[in-house]
């Protein structure tokens, strides 16, 4: 095989990584495009075992921390009901990857070899596309303020700016109702910064006051959700999240 078709299709598989088009997309893509032989099932399989190291290496912090709290949970460490950010995120990953795993293959069968056809890959990438728009739109993201923008716009109310009088991210691994979607006290401050830089680059001037929630109530314990919200302890002790914060503002970090 080439080397030039192997250092083509690893450059468009890890440029192309962040578009919805799978890892098929591609493999498929680039022999017919290119007017090259098909590289088969061998350096297909390797392209996604690189895109996996990438992953992996990038996001070795979370995986370290997914490694360390499935085994506190299997060897009774942790509470199952409740576990800890850890061992929660590997298990979402896996609540999302074996119903992918098994409509994939539902797919495969149905369509057999079609689904090597660039019509086929075509439409199923349109319809992930879709997907993620919808995800998009209908989640209660950060972002979803600027749809709020939006209708202000369409009614005339482009003069006035927006406050967000409370906004945050929780670390709360104790409230069902909050833990599915918790974050490290790390990554809450990551957040903040990004969200006030983001604020600060594409929302001037409609972009008013905002206001990060919280710092803790000296009253509150872990079993109220509101603590979990907080970016300092109830006796006034800074978290990770309010340190992060601290330095980026005194650092120029923030503007």
């Amino acid at each position: 095989m080439l080397l030039f078709q192997i250092v083509l299709l690893a450059l468009v598989q890890g440029l192309g990584e962040f578009l919805p088009i799978g890892g098929a997309g591609p493999s498929t893509l680039v022999p017919a495009s290119a007017g090259l032989p098909d590289q088969g099932l061998a350096l297909g399989l390797a392209a996604h075992l690189g895109t996996l190291a990438a992953a992996l290496l990038y996001f070795w912090r979370d995986g370290c921390r997914m490694t360390v709290g499935v085994f506190r949970l299997l060897f009774g460490r942790g509470p199952f009901e409740h576990p800890e950010a850890g061992a929660r995120l590997a298990l979402q990953l896996l609540a999302a990857t074996v119903p992918a795993i098994a409509l994939g293959a539902a797919i495969a069968h149905a369509l057999g070899g079609a689904l090597d056809s660039i019509p086929a890959l075509a439409g199923v990438t349109i319809l992930g596309g879709l997907l993620l728009v919808l995800a998009d739109r209908t989640g209660a993201t950060f972002r979803r303020v600027e749809d709020l923008r939006a209708v202000m716009e369409r009614n005339g109310d482009a003069d006035k700016q927006i406050w967000i009088t409370e906004f945050g991210w929780t670390s709360d691994p104790v409230n069902p109702s909050y833990s599915w979607f918790a974050v490290s006290e790390e990554l809450k401050g990551q957040y903040l910064v990004d969200a006030f830089r983001w604020a600060h680059t594409h929302w001037q001037p409609w972009i008013g006051v905002m206001v990060a929630w919280n710092m803790a109530d000296p009253s509150w314990t872990a079993a109220n959700e509101e603590y979990w919200w907080s970016i300092t302890n109830p006796d006034g002790s800074p978290r990770s999240a309010f340190t992060l914060f601290a330095q980026q503002r005194t650092q120029g970090g923030l503007p």
